[in-house]
């Protein structure tokens, strides 16, 4: 034995020896005790290496522990050297390691789970999905309890590629049954809904539904996920269950109200409310429903039972704001809106008072007024300036002053020159005033913060498709949008535009009819109608200019589309 090795295993003797002998002085974790492993006590070699890395970690050279470990359990058969050899390549953060320590760990425990654990977060942090799968499948393989289950979920919820995520998810639920737990299948469809896969995770949420059909928090879940997926009946049905199971339960019936107001059911969604104890927040939500409902009486009775609603004076604040939301609401005086948000002195809604106070203004003929206050907000926290700036700029255009919104929009990039909301904005009022170029800039700087934001891809796409001959890099601009929002109205109808461009008649004449059908835009009508102008159906197309004018008879798209196309 050379010299090192005899000085580490007389350091390693000593400290063994001395922790025996005497209980008063410091004895090193049971783990680090290499005499406690009966390979370490009959093998010079391991010990050596042991007792290197123990040293080595006591002096904080955690890497130099982590290969020393390493080398240990490649010569040791005794898997608690190589788990250990894994413990300490997880301390260093050094994943080579820690996969060369998890292989020896299988070979030396092939039933072992923690090292199948260990190995498939190391895969999932690297984005190797094969590899990945391959440990999860063997962890389920071997244990498919609930606790297993939970290990998986919460794996696949830490990583950030949710694409990488939910690949495995499907393959996984595919390959083994999830034991009939309803926590499970409530974890489930929690990581399906992360991942943005909102069907799958209706589909889990069914499942713990059939667990325990008296769960109304599961009920509660699948009507929110309905809601979003526009099965409005079903989230109906899923609503007044969990009603029934929970009926004191607020959020719940705020959100059984908020559902039934969707569906034009406003009197019931009143009714609903009714069930609950009168706050201001119900109260509230009570005028308003009674508003849509087209009964202003009631809406007028909610709305001075608002009035005369006692608060505690921390909660005045909100009061006010509320009112001046309902009074909005209900066509009030633009003064008697004023006081009230006057009336808000602090707290959280005293910016959004404001700039409602500013919007009420502007909209009743006191734009000087209402820029003078914007301009004070727009000095404040980017969020708060934000909106001031994107206010300001939206009461210009609705006087048709596009050139002073523009104007706004840069001076507030002067200031924000990274805001997204900022940039797209401008983008689209550039397109508007024939600032191409302005607009193709702004999208592409949106784009370089969010590469995939689907609704720039398409924006960029379409003014290409439209204002320009470069159909090629919109056509893939398009279809980068299309493949996350191909239910999106003005994403298929961005698809449409680029193929007629394209001179691909019948393909953009279905995509323009599959836009129209999703949700009426005179935009859309008047491209449907180019299209079918374009193959001949002259009829037809007039037919669809015509009924897109009974729905907005001021298009100004669909009248000029029709006066360059057909004028006699």
């Amino acid at each position: 034995m050379n010299t090192a090795k005899a000085k580490i295993l007389t350091v390693l003797l000593a400290m063994t020896l001395g922790a025996c002998a005497s209980q008063e002085k410091v004895r090193p974790p049971a783990e680090l005790l290499v005499s406690e492993s009966p390979v370490a006590r009959t093998d010079p070699d391991v010990l050596y290496y042991v007792g290197a890395a123990e040293i080595s970690g006591r002096r904080e050279m955690h890497q130099q522990a982590a290969v020393f470990y390493a080398r240990a359990a490649e010569i040791s058969d005794d898997p608690s050297i190589a788990e250990r050899a894994v413990q300490v390549a997880v301390y260093a953060n050094n994943e080579d390691l820690t996969l060369v320590g998890i292989q020896r760990w299988l070979e030396l425990d092939s039933e072992a789970l923690e090292p199948h654990r260990l190995a498939a977060i190391i895969h999932l942090r690297r984005e190797d999905s094969e590899a990945a799968l391959s440990h999860i499948n063997q962890i389920l393989e071997r244990n498919g309890s609930a606790e297993a289950w939970t290990a998986v979920i919460k794996m696949l919820g830490g990583v950030n590629d949710r694409a990488l995520s939910v690949g495995i998810l499907e393959q996984v639920t595919d390959r083994w049954n999830p034991p009939e737990n309803e926590e499970i299948f409530q974890q489930l469809s929690d990581l399906a809904v992360r991942n943005g896969r909102v069907g799958l995770a209706e589909e889990f949420a069914t499942r713990a539904i059939e667990v325990n059909p008296d769960n109304a928090e599961a009920h509660n879940w699948r009507g929110r996920l309905r809601t979003s997926m526009d099965m409005l009946e079903e989230a109906r049905d899923d609503f007044a269950r969990a009603a029934e199971l929970d009926p004191e339960n607020v959020q719940l019936r705020q959100s059984y109200a908020a559902l039934l107001a969707e569906l034009g059911e406003y009197h019931e969604a009143i009714r609903q409310l009714s069930a609950l104890d009168p706050t201001m927040t119900v109260l509230y939500s009570q005028g308003i429903y009674a508003a849509a409902a087209e009964d202003p009486d009631l809406a007028q009775a909610f709305y001075e039972e608002l009035q005369s609603f006692a608060v505690e004076e921390d909660e005045s604040n909100e009061k006010y704001f509320l009112l001046g939301q309902l009074g909005e609401t209900l066509e009030r005086p633009a003064d008697e809106i004023v006081d009230w948000y006057n009336n808000v002195r602090s707290g959280e809604r005293l910016d959004d008072a404001k700039l409602r106070t500013a919007l009420v203004l502007g909209k009743n003929d006191e734009m000087a007024q209402a820029r003078v206050i914007l301009r004070r907000l727009q000095n404040g926290n980017e969020r708060t300036a934000t909106r001031a700036f994107l206010a300001e700029a939206g009461l210009l255009r609705e006087q048709e002053q596009k050139e002073d919104a523009f104007s706004v929009y840069s001076r507030a990039l002067m200031m924000l020159p990274e805001n997204t909301d900022l940039l797209f904005a401008r983008a689209l009022l550039a397109e508007e005033i024939d600032r191409v170029d302005v607009t193709e800039d702004d999208l592409r700087k949106v784009l370089e913060q969010r590469p995939d934001d689907p609704n720039a891809l398409n924006a960029l796409g379409y003014t290409l498709a439209d204002r320009t001959d470069r159909y090629d890099e919109a056509l893939d601009l398009i279809e980068r949008a299309y493949s996350q929002l191909p239910d999106e109205a003005a994403v298929v109808d961005s698809m449409g535009w680029i193929h007629f461009k394209l001179g691909n008649l019948e393909k953009a004449l279905d995509l323009l009819q599959q836009a129209l059908a999703l949700e009426f835009d005179a935009e859309i009508a008047a491209h449907l109608g180019e299209v079918l102008w374009a193959m001949g159906r002259f009829d037809e197309a007039r037919q669809t200019w015509q009924d897109g004018l009974e729905k907005s008879p001021d298009s100004d798209v669909i009248l000029e589309t029709r006066e360059r196309l057909d004028t006699p």
